[in-house]
């Protein structure tokens, strides 16, 4: 009876230690998620606590902020004579010490005051008349042309309420605001909705072609964000290279979805993140984010003891990489010398990534095992010319709809996502070529009323 009962008591207190031990494992999984922050995690800046000290991009100087005495100061450049308005001359008339009237111009101060004039909106009544023929006593009616009877609003109307709804992310009830004090109009909540409808339609096209051009070109640096569509979680997906960028809300987030980014099979180099959705496509055509890289080897540094050596281990090897890509991007190094460093630094990461096979901690080996089939992916930069080790320009093109979602809470519709994903291609394509928005917008509604070939947006050396 003893020996059952001691038997019992050491399998109880093996019971309990390994209870203890998950628990352990458990409260230390917890530590590391509250101790999650943008700067070793995939968790963006919004979501740091407003006391999180960020650490400054340079040391601190000591001065005050503004000018420094002795800095040259700037100021607004006159315009040209000929392009005023009007010119206001002060002169003197005559000498104010002994009042003669023979006075030689010596110079002109010249002092340019801009003003907005009062803004009222240009209203054209179009009159349809009914006639009768005195002859037969047949009743005719003349017709609107095809471009005015769509709408009461004209193409500019059309452009500055998708600009101040798209561009500068206005609520319905604002942009209702501004167009009643500022010009004059009277619009309702729901001719911003109509409105938004038509412009839809007239930036299909323009979409259509940035799209096609995105899915041809050489690489595309593509991310994705939540979004909302009716209250339902969705996701906003994007695609950048060069000038040109293109927006997708999509129920799924697989790879359908890319697919429907693309509109079809893209063949070139794809600057992602780990996704899964991009596992399968070959490491030549394939960058992994060394950015998002470094932030998760910042999270083993920061959390718990047992994982922090292998943490600090690949952190530097990551620093390293960027550090390599900075020297050539300087053109302090060749192409053929960034190929040999990066061949170090492979070897490298291969080696820890090996070692942590057998790591201790459960978390540790799964990431290392994941990296390590596609540890390749981290070095294409070096091979192929024209991308970056980060995919950090396509979370750039994410800010604006990011902003977006914030203020709006996503789109109530479909027909409200078509909107935001064509409006924010289009506005956003113009933008990276310098090109103005609501000229391209008036242009292409014109066109789309009358008919006609849309305005190019896709530049010809692209």
């Amino acid at each position: 009876m003893q020996v059952e009962f001691a038997a019992t008591i050491k399998r109880m207190e093996e019971a309990h230690s390994a209870q203890i031990a998950a628990l352990r494992v458990e409260i230390e999984e917890l530590q590391a998620q509250i101790g999650r922050r943008s700067r070793n995690s995939s968790r963006p800046p919004s979501s740091d606590p407003p006391w999180e000290k960020r650490s400054p991009r340079k040391k601190s100087s000591g001065r005050k902020p503004g000018g420094q005495p002795g800095h040259k100061g700037k100021t607004r450049p006159l315009i040209p004579t000929d392009d005023v308005d009007r010119v206001v001359v002060h002169d003197v008339t005559e000498c104010p010490g002994c009042g003669g009237t023979d006075l030689e111009q010596l110079d002109v101060f010249r002092h340019q005051v801009t003003e907005i004039p009062p803004v009222r909106a240009l209203v054209t009544e179009h009159q349809v008349r009914t006639v009768r023929c005195r002859g037969c006593g047949e009743y005719a009616a003349g017709e609107l042309p095809a471009d005015v009877a769509r709408s009461q609003f004209g193409p500019r109307v059309h452009a500055l309420v998708a600009h101040l709804s798209g561009g500068f992310r206005l609520t319905h009830r604002e942009i209702k605001l501004i167009l009643g004090e500022v010009f004059d109009v009277e619009l309702g909540l729901g001719s911003v909705t109509a409105i938004q409808r038509r412009v839809t339609e007239a930036l299909e096209a323009p979409f259509r072609a940035v799209q096609r051009a995105v899915r041809q070109g050489p690489a595309a640096y593509i991310d994705e964000t939540s979004w909302r569509e009716f209250r339902c979680p969705v996701w906003m997906w994007t695609a950048h290279f060069g000038s040109l960028v293109v927006y997708h809300i999509d129920r799924r987030r697989n790879r359908r979805a890319f697919g429907r980014l693309m509109a079809g099979s893209f063949h070139g180099v794809r600057i992602v993140d780990r996704l899964a959705v991009h596992d399968k496509v070959k490491d030549a055509l394939r960058q992994i984010c060394n950015a998002h890289l470094l932030r998760d080897f910042e999270g083993f540094v920061t959390g718990p003891r047992g994982r922090r050596g292998f943490g600090r281990r690949g952190k530097a090897i990551v620093q390293q990489l960027l550090k390599l890509w900075r020297r050539f991007s300087e053109q302090r190094i060749d192409r053929d010398r960034l190929r040999q460093e990066c061949d170090t630094l492979q070897s490298r990461m291969v080696a820890l990534l090996d070692d942590a096979k057998t790591h201790a901690v459960a978390r540790v080996r799964r990431f290392a095992a994941h990296l390590r089939k596609q540890v390749a992916c981290m070095f294409t930069f070096a091979r192929v010319s024209g991308i970056e080790p980060t995919s950090n320009a396509a979370e750039r093109m994410l800010r604006c709809a990011v902003l977006w979602r914030k203020g709006s809470f996503g789109s109530h519709s479909k027909d409200g996502s078509r909107f935001v994903s064509r409006f924010l291609t289009i506005s956003r394509s113009l933008r990276l070529q310098g090109r103005d928005v609501m000229e391209f917008l008036v242009n292409a509604l014109d066109a789309h009323a009358n008919a006609r070939s849309p305005p190019e947006i896709v530049p010809a050396t692209n």
